[in-house]
C-alpha cells in the first residue's frame, strides 16, 4: 500500500515548509530532492524559483533562472509582481540576450547538441538566499548588560 502512495507537489511543499521551520534537516533534504521531480508543468521554473526564495534552497536558483530565461513564455505580469524587481530585471535582460539573433546560429548543426548559449544570468551581486539561523538564537534573547 505504501508503494502506491505518491505525494503531490503540494504535500512535498508542506513538508519542506514544516521541516524548514522545525529544523528537520533530513526531511527537508528529502523534500528538496523530491519537489523538482513532482513538477512537470510549463510554469515549473517560476514555481521552483518562488519556492527557492521562500525556503532558502540555493541549489534551485540556477536551474529555475535558466528555465525561465530559455522557456517558451516570458514571465506574466502576475508572476513578475511576486518577485523582487532586481530579479525580474535580470531575468528579462538575460532572456533578451538569450534570444538575441546574434546568439542564435543560422547554420544547420551537424551534431544533435544545441549551439552553446551565453550564461543566462551574471553572478549575483548580493546573496539572495538568507542563511538559516539556529533555533536557539530565535528563542532566547540576548542577555542584558544592566
Amino acid at each position: 500500500m505504501l508503494d502506491e502512495y505518491s505525494p503531490t507537489t503540494d504535500t512535498w511543499v508542506t513538508l519542506l515548509s514544516i521541516s524548514t521551520r522545525l529544523l528537520f534537516d533530513r526531511i527537508r533534504r528529502h523534500a528538496i530532492e523530491m519537489i523538482p521531480n513532482s513538477m512537470s508543468d510549463a510554469r515549473a521554473p517560476f514555481k521552483r524559483l518562488m519556492l527557492a526564495l521562500k525556503y532558502d534552497v540555493a541549489e534551485w536558483l540556477k536551474p529555475a533562472y535558466a528555465g525561465i530565461v530559455s522557456g517558451r513564455e516570458s514571465l506574466s505580469f502576475e508572476e513578475a509582481s511576486q518577485l523582487p524587481w532586481d530579479i525580474v530585471a535580470l531575468l528579462l535582460r538575460s532572456r533578451e540576450i538569450y534570444n538575441h539573433p546574434d546568439n542564435i546560429s543560422s547554420e544547420p548543426s551537424t551534431t544533435s547538441d544545441p549551439p552553446p548559449r551565453p550564461d543566462p544570468l551574471p553572478p549575483p551581486t548580493h546573496h539572495l538566499v538568507r542563511p538559516r539561523s539556529p533555533l536557539r538564537s530565535i528563542a532566547s534573547p540576548e542577555p542584558s548588560t544592566t
